[in-house]
């Protein structure tokens, strides 16, 4: 069987990775980060993201606490602070969950002024074409994830389930 996927992902990985990497962050000028109920803090990732944001004076906000299996109400909200507080990217840090809506408030922030309906339509189109949302013309606002756990399997790519 041959086969060919194109998931334009860069992994970096390693001790320390995200301090020796700070420029892979750098996306912009004010940054919405998004992240889980604990992992984020309790594995650091919370606090080095924040030191490099800080040293590079780039304004952001945190919202934290994102639940295991975020409504689609949830992250559309975000994407409305997120839109609100003038976030040029986003960046995800924990589990699959807090990834997941990460990529969802990227796609909600950039158009909010759609109503949710109109959203979960362009969502459904994507899921059932097998495309990319940004390949339907869906915008999105630049996007870093930065995982806190180990179990992290299919959050490579350029979907989101919420």
């Amino acid at each position: 069987m041959i086969f060919s996927i194109n998931i334009p992902v860069k992994i970096i990985s390693g001790r320390g990775c995200l301090l020796a990497n700070q420029q892979e962050l750098l996306l912009g000028k004010r940054a919405m980060i998004v992240t889980g109920n604990a992992g984020a803090k309790s594995s650091g990732a919370l606090a080095d993201v924040c030191k490099v944001l800080d040293d590079n004076k780039i304004t952001y906000s945190v919202v934290s606490a994102i639940p295991a299996n975020p409504p689609l109400l949830e992250a559309y909200n975000t994407g409305k602070q997120a839109a609100d507080f003038n976030a040029d990217f986003i960046i995800g840090i924990g589990g699959g969950s807090a990834m997941d809506a990460a990529k969802a408030v990227a796609a909600f922030a950039a158009i909010v002024c759609e109503s949710i309906s109109n959203i979960a339509l362009y969502v459904s189109l994507s899921f059932q074409t097998r495309t990319s949302p940004t390949m339907i013309g869906f915008p999105t606002l630049s996007l870093t994830l930065i995982g806190s756990t180990s179990r992290l399997r299919a959050r490579i790519d350029i979907f989101f389930l919420v």
